[in-house]
């Protein structure tokens, strides 16, 4: 059957009220880029769904309601509410993208922050940020372009993800928090890569609280 355009636009509709229901920002503040994230589409892809252009394939619909907990058949079809009153959970907050070498500085660097920001489903606080890894020593589970959520007011245990500020040499690395019997270690996973034992001068910058790989 033809889907017309009458039925896109109408579907359309349903689609940015569940975004804003979810708390997605408004289309000239963002929209398309964050539906492009949330669902693994181009930025194009995105706005094309957002503004009515095409539907949604049918295998995906039901991902999106899920998604974006509202009710199928409202999505879908028109009928009934779009919520029930135990679908009101919201964990979506956008953070600021910021370099591996500017989160020495976050509180600064944010403070007068203007740039990129990236969505995630997250309880992560507000004072969270997002790095894109560069480089290598964290592979295979975080390898170059992972994105990751770093937050500076969770408490650090062991074995915990950080990124951690050496001050012997003046970097910031992406490490794993290891407490030994005499140290801490910080360890990476790739092979061909030393641990470093932490020093008093050294400084936990956030712990990595959630992760994703961009679409290349």
């Amino acid at each position: 059957m033809t889907t017309t355009t009458e039925q896109k636009l109408i579907y359309a509709k349903r689609f940015n009220t569940s975004l804003d229901l979810y708390g997605v920002p408004q289309k000239n503040q963002g929209r398309s880029l964050i539906v492009a994230e949330m669902f693994g589409l181009t930025q194009r892809g995105a706005a094309r769904w957002v503004n009515g252009e095409v539907l949604p394939p049918k295998a995906r619909r039901k991902e999106i309601a899920n998604r974006m907990k509202v009710n199928f058949d409202w999505l879908e079809f028109g009928h009934g509410e779009p919520r029930t009153a135990t679908g009101n959970s919201n964990n979506l907050k956008q953070f600021p993208v910021i370099t591996q070498h500017e989160a020495k500085d976050h509180k600064r660097v944010l403070a007068s922050f203007s740039g990129r920001r990236m969505a995630f489903e997250t309880k992560a606080s507000d004072e969270s940020f997002i790095i894109e890894v560069t480089g290598k020593a964290m592979e295979p589970r975080f390898g170059p372009g992972t994105i990751i959520v770093v937050d500076p007011n969770s408490s650090v245990k062991d074995g915990d993800y950080v990124l951690v500020y050496i001050n012997k040499i003046s970097e910031v690395l992406f490490r794993q928090y290891i407490v030994g019997d005499n140290y801490i270690h910080l360890v990476p996973s790739a092979e061909g890569f030393t641990s470093i034992n932490m020093a008093k001068d050294d400084k936990i910058i956030g712990v990595v609280v959630e992760s994703k790989q961009t679409l290349k």
